[in-house]
Formats: structure tokens, sequence, C-alpha cells
């Protein structure tokens, strides 16, 4: 069993590519760190800095040739990543040119192919790239998303990275290593990364560590872990001091700086601590300042932005619109939160900064001819786009008037949609998506695309799109508010840019599948749609016990989310049967037999009513994503498993406690599959 990690560092590059100087840096510093018997204990340890794209390939794939099964390989990169046309990875060497990449460059593929022929059962994949595509002429072509579980994710490999997307990795530090590299040095090199104390460091406590101290200086990167099993969490990477007096020190003082600062009972707790401990008061100062140090960094860029909008404003009486474009690409190379950044413009100019772009030509092109298309005749699962537009004048950009102007055509209310040159996703998009059209927090258009094809000129790109729903302009205040149909708020985003919806931390953390939110958005903006042109939304209520849904339907069409659910439990007890109605509960077996069309029935009540948030079905969803069986057929002990995963996800469990029903949340606040709950 042997240790083994090939170092690659590229900070030398040709025209198009900004050099690197931390990268070689990164190299040698944990260099040191592996090589050192005491720490990394590694058996072997190859550092490749500044290769060409041929010898990058061959050291790769000697690298993972003739290992051993109980070997651990370890791969690390620093450099350059950059997406090709069609969104593919690749590694950026000495002599790579953007335009040729798959000829210059290495792809990811290639890596996964020279990693999946070796035998070796342990290894780790360690990327600190910058995708600098996202700020070149290639990140107008997609998303800017990396999907690195897909790139290189196999089982019995792990992968740490200091960024998935667009991120600056190698944001403005005064550092001689990256941010990433630095922190996971420092993670080995102190031992700091030990969470559990028992002297081993694995690759989860690592990225842990780092992932930490890299929110605290850049909280716009965004370090993952992938591995597509857990036992690929646990590899054990290096050793640390276990019972060394200063590693106990320098935890208690992570522990209490998450603030930034050390609080005057804080600062006397490590006093008493360093004596107790016989550590010198400059060995704690040193400890300190270190822990500090990326607390005092997120700062100190703070107020390089504030005293950079200072100078600007002193330099030009207003802001012209290439000083404000340079802003905003100088908060994110210096990867502020949203929320100081705006805070700071707020303060000093009135007013957050958006990119300013000249306004679309008329497309040159004419639109296609197809017929007109409503939401309901589309499919929910297309929904995978949002996109923030502005019109330049401040109003209500692609009005039928608006589009009538720029050559689209109303009848068929096709138009010629525009990204800016620096805009997301133009190209991802595919024939048949839609797209959420959002401006001034409203949603007031859903486009389908209505081909594959991409125009372009200097003032941006244009894809052809047909409304298949558009809000009631009327009255402004009537429009539907982003919040309100998407149950998020979406990052601030430019005029022009588009969004992957799959791919938001925000959606996720609020629904639980993105096939749900998908599911909500269709019904919501359907019936939406259904009570604009005044149609009655009717669902016939079917019973085959003879049931009346009419109340239930009542409740549930104003909003009365707990009388609704009361009253849930009574008709399912009659639809159930006489027995169940005078024994007051249901049994299993009569679960198992219920009847169908009223099952149906509850269901599409309070599915439709919800915007698909609550419902029978959308329960069953959670209940089969969980690992139940739809039989019921597994063990007691599975099932109560897969209900308490259930419970963990729709509310009805907190903190490993089950809440009573007077903790019930009745209204459409509640998580996804809380209601109706009185049936259980």
């Amino acid at each position: 069993m042997g240790k083994y990690a090939l170092l690659i560092g590229v900070g030398k590059y040709g025209e198009g590519l900004d050099s690197l100087p931390t990268a070689p840096n990164d190299v040698a510093a944990l260099q040191d760190v592996l090589s050192n018997p005491d720490i990394g204990g590694f058996d072997g340890v190859k550092p490749v800095v500044n290769p060409s794209q041929r010898v990058m390939a061959q050291e790769i794939q000697e690298w993972f040739h003739n290992r051993e099964p109980e070997d651990l390989v370890v791969l690390f990169f620093s450099g350059h990543g950059i997406k090709d046309e069609s969104r593919r990875l690749h590694f950026a060497a000495c002599d790579t040119n953007k335009s040729l990449l798959s000829l210059t460059a290495v792809p990811a593929t290639f890596i996964h192919n020279c990693i999946c022929k070796c035998k070796a059962k342990r290894q780790l994949v360690i990327l600190d790239c910058c995708f600098s595509g996202a700020f070149g002429d290639m990140v107008a072509k997609d998303d800017g998303s990396v999907d690195i579980k897909k790139e290189l994710g196999a089982e019995g490999r792990v992968v740490l990275t200091s960024t998935s997307s667009v991120d600056y990795s190698f944001a403005a530090t005064d550092s001689d290593l990256s941010i990433y590299t630095r922190y996971l040095i420092e993670g080995i090199a102190s031992g700091a990364a030990d969470e559990d104390g028992d002297g081993i460091i694995s690759v989860d406590e690592l990225h842990r560590f780092a992932g930490r101290k890299v929110k605290a200086v850049s909280p716009a990167m965004s370090p993952k872990i992938i591995a597509l099993k857990d036992e690929g969490y646990r590899i054990q990477l290096a050793r640390s001091p276990k019972d060394d007096p200063h590693l106990k020190y320098r935890k208690e003082a992570e522990k209490r700086a998450k603030t930034g600062k050390f609080s005057i009972p804080a600062k006397r707790l490590l006093n008493s601590l360093r004596r107790d401990l016989g550590i010198s008061e400059s060995d704690a100062e040193v400890i300190e300042a270190e822990v500090l140090k990326p607390f005092q960094e997120y700062q100190r860029k703070l107020q390089e932005y504030r005293s950079t909008i200072t100078a600007s404003l002193a330099d030009e009486e207003e802001l012209s619109d290439d000083t404000i474009n340079d802003l905003v690409d100088y908060r994110k190379y210096l990867a502020l939160k949203p929320q100081d950044a705006a805070a700071i413009e707020q303060e000093m100019l009135d007013s957050e900064l958006d990119p300013v772009y000249p306004p679309p030509p008329p497309p040159k092109n004419p639109p296609p001819v197809v017929t007109n298309k409503e939401l309901i005749e589309c499919e929910p699962s297309r929904i995978l786009f949002l996109k923030n537009i502005k019109d330049p004048q401040g109003g209500w950009s692609y009005t039928l008037d608006h589009i009538r102007d720029m050559g689209g055509d109303v009848e068929s209310r096709v138009f010629e949609i525009y990204w800016t040159p620096d805009g997301r996703g133009a190209k991802s998009a595919s024939k048949g998506d839609l797209m959420i059209l959002n401006q001034h927090a409203k949603l007031t258009h859903v486009v389908e695309m209505l081909d594959d094809d991409v125009r372009e000129n200097e003032a941006g790109y244009f894809r052809w799109v047909r409304i298949v729903w558009i809000a009631d302009m009327h009255d402004w205040s009537k429009l539907p508010h982003q919040k309100d149909i998407l149950e998020f708020v979406p990052p601030n985003i430019g005029g022009g840019t588009a969004y992957t919806l799959a791919n938001m931390s925000k959606l996720q953390a609020t629904w639980e599948s993105f096939e749900a939110f998908q599911k909500h958005v269709f019904q919501v903006l359907t019936r939406t749609e259904a009570e604009q042109r005044g149609e009655a939304i009717d669902i016939e209520l079917k019973s085959e016990q003879g049931v009346d849904y009419s109340h239930l339907q009542e409740l549930l069409r104003t909003g009365q989310w707990k009388d609704a659910d009361e009253e849930t439990y009574k008709v399912m007890l009659q639809a159930a049967g006489k027995d169940a109605e005078e024994r007051g509960y249901l049994k299993l077996e009569e679960v198992r037999n219920f009847p169908c069309k009223d099952l149906q029935t509850i269901d599409q009540l309070w599915v439709h009513f919800s915007g698909g948030k609550f419902g029978l079905s959308v329960q069953k969803q959670i209940w089969v994503e969980v690992g139940g069986k739809l039989d019921f057929g597994e063990g007691q002990q599975a099932a109560i498993a897969a209900y308490e995963k259930m419970s963990d996800r729709n509310g009805w469990r907190v903190n490993r406690n089950y809440i009573s029903y007077r903790q019930v949340t009745f209204d459409t606040s509640a998580p996804v599959g809380h209601l109706p709950l009185v049936v259980y």
C-alpha cells in the first residue's frame, strides 16, 4: 500500500489567458506537506510546473499506470479550467490556445479515462481551477456551471474543487498561494482540519475546513466535494499531532472566531487555556492571527471596493456606463457577498449597480412561421431556465407592442429574445425548452425556444422564442411577483442573463426536487392564465362511494388549510366505508384498498389549490424518494426509517422530534408535502 501524488501547476500562459503566478507556489507548498513523513507521509510526490499539453497529458497517464489496488493516488491541478463550445471541461497547459482547445488543452474526459484504468481503489482529484471561460468570449455560450461529477465522477473517487461554477478561484488576496490551496495546506500542516481529534485528517474533514476558510475570505466562492460512495469521504489523507497543545489551542480559537473577532470572555478563556497548555504568548498571538486572517482579508476587500467607488466618484461627477461595468466586474473579482456589495453601493450611490448594456438592434431575420400555443399545451418538465430582462427605458420589455416594433410576429406571439455579450445561457436552451422571463421582480412571460440556432452581432446574442404564457399588464401592481410564483428570490442577475433553474442553490434549498418545482410553477401559471381569460377552473368531484367533496373544494379554494385538513380526514373515512367512519381511523388494509376515484379527487383538489405544493401524490413522491415501498411491503424497521426521512423533509419532524398538531404550518410557507397531515 502506497500513497502517490501528482501535483500540476500552470502559471505561465500564452495570449488569451491570464498568468497565474500562485499556481507554481501551490505545487511547491503542497509538496512540502505531503512529503513530510510526520504529516502527509506520501511515498511519492511529483511536481510538474508549467507543462505543455503533451507533457501534461503524458504525466497524468503515466502516473496512474501500474498502481496497486490498495494505493492512494492523488491528482492536484492548479491553473485555468476552460469549457469548449459543447460545454466540455478542459485543463489549460502553458501552450493552450483557446480557439484550439481540443488540440492544445487536456480534456477532463482524458483524465477520466486515465483514472478509470487505474487499479487503485482510493483516488482523490483536487482542482484549484479558475474557470476563466466565464469571463471571456466563451461565457456567452453556456450557463457557466461546470458539472464536475459528470466530468470526473466515478465510484471510489473523490473530487475536491475550489468552485463548481464561474467564480474567480484565484480571487484577490495578499498571499503567495491561491485561496483554496492555501487553506488545504493550512488544514493539513497545522492539523486544524482534524475535526474529531483522532490524529487522522480525512478528505471530508479537510474539505470542510478549507471550505469554511474560503467562505470567510471570499463568500462568493463555492468549494465542492463530490463522491459517489460515502466511503470515499473518509479517505485518510494525512496525520495530525492530536496531542499537540498548539493544535488544541488553535481549535479552540477557531471555535471562538466565528464572527471574525474574539469577544472579551472568549479572549479570557483563550488566555486561561494558553496558560494551562503551556503555550507562550507569542505563539498564541501567531495562532490567533492565522485564525482571524480570513475575516480580516474580507474586511480589507470591502474597504478596497468602497475606496474604489470613492475614487471613481472623485474622477467622474456621474459614473459612466464603462465605469459601472468595470465596478461590477471588480466586485466579482473580489468575490464579495452580494448583500455586502449592495449595502456599500446603496450607501454611496443610492442604488445597487447593474451592468449597463446598449439596447439591442432589431432582428434582421424574419420570424419563423408558427401557430399560437398556450402553456397548457406544453410539458411542465420543459421549464428549465429563468431569464432576467430589462427595458433600457425602464418599462416592461417584450410587450406585444414592443414585439411588433422590433419586427416580431404579434399574431403568433413570436419574437427574438436578446442576451448581452457576456450574458450566460444563450446557447444552453434547446428547442422546446421553456424559459421564465423575470423583470422588475415580476414574472411577465413564459416562452418556448423555437429552434437551436443562436444569432449574434456586436450587441449580443439572439434566439427565436414563442410566448406560451403572458401576464395581464393592464395593472402593474397585479402582475405576479417572482416570490409568489417561484417561492424563492432569484439571485440579482443583470439584464440579459439566464440561469439554469436546476443549478440554483436557493431553488434546491426551497424545493425538495426540481420536478416538484416545475409542477408547481406550471400549475400556478396555468391557473392564473385561465383566471385572466375568465374561465372557470373545474375539477370533476368523482367518488365511488357517493362522497360529497364540494365543501373540501371550497375550503381549499379559499385557503382555509386547517379546516381543509380536518375535512380531508372526514371524507376519507366516509370513502373507506362505514366501519372506518364509526371507528374513526383507517386501518392499513383500508389504505391499501382505498377507492381510486376518491383518492384522485382528494389529491387533485390539494395539488391544484396549493399550486403543486401539497397533496397525497406529492407526499407519495417524497415517500418513494426516501426509500418507502408503495405496497407498504418493507419490514417494520425499514418503514419506520422511511417515514422518519419523509417527516424530516416535509416538516412533520424537527430536530428528530415529531411536531404536534398545533405546530403544523397551515399556509403555503410550509415545506413541500406538509399537508394534508391529519390522515396520517
